[in-house]
């Protein structure tokens, strides 16, 4: 089914079955409230808007001129059963005003050699296999980062039991707070270094 609609003043599109991005799987506090609490908020008020549609499962593959975008709703291609008058997926075609692209693709990874090897993965990845999918990794956990964010993740598995044997920071010198996370995650703190070669066992 193709379906062009107009008069819509804002579409939010995920390709997830929820809203929400990172903050998916995250833990912590924003605004003095914990996350799920917080995101939830959010998602009511967004929900209360009359001008704006919400689109889960919807993958946008294409971006072409003139802002026209094409995206794919999954409507019941992921049911067992039929849902009545219903189509498996719907194909939208999109011609906006303005356009925001926010991927979540905040995190990148550090080039050393032998980086794409088993048990290299990035720190996101490692999380959200943990808190979304009860996925944790055998065996102790190394970071290596150049920013904060890593050792919220630290914390993060800690917490769920996985050993977390140290956090490598190229920076010499990080915020206090960043310490006292991985005083937290029980982690060896080892900055102004980083790691040359990872190889498989």
């Amino acid at each position: 089914e193709t379906a062009a609609r107009s008069g819509l003043d804002v579409i939010l599109a995920d390709e997830n079955s929820d809203i929400g991005g990172a903050l998916r799987h995250a833990s912590g506090e924003i605004n003095g409230q914990a996350i799920p609490a917080f995101t939830a908020s959010v998602l009511e008020q967004l929900r209360a808007l009359p001008n704006l549609r919400m689109l889960t499962r919807t993958h946008v593959w294409g971006y072409y001129d003139g802002n026209t975008l094409a995206a794919v709703e999954r409507v019941a291609d992921h049911r067992a059963e039929r849902l009545s008058g219903q189509p498996r997926q719907r194909h939208w075609m999109i011609r906006a005003q303005n356009v925001i692209l926010a991927t979540g693709a905040a995190e990148r990874p550090i080039a050393f050699a032998g980086n794409d090897v088993p048990g290299v993965m990035l720190a996101d990845a490692l999380v959200e296999y943990a808190l979304k999918y009860a996925v944790l990794p055998q065996g102790p956990v190394t970071f290596f980062t150049n920013n904060d964010s890593a050792y919220a993740a630290a914390l993060d598995l800690s917490r769920l039991g996985v050993t977390v044997s140290a956090i490598v920071d190229v920076r010499r010198d990080i915020s206090d707070f960043a310490k006292f996370l991985a005083g937290r995650a029980g982690a060896e703190l080892m900055l102004g270094a980083a790691f040359k070669r990872a190889e498989q066992s």
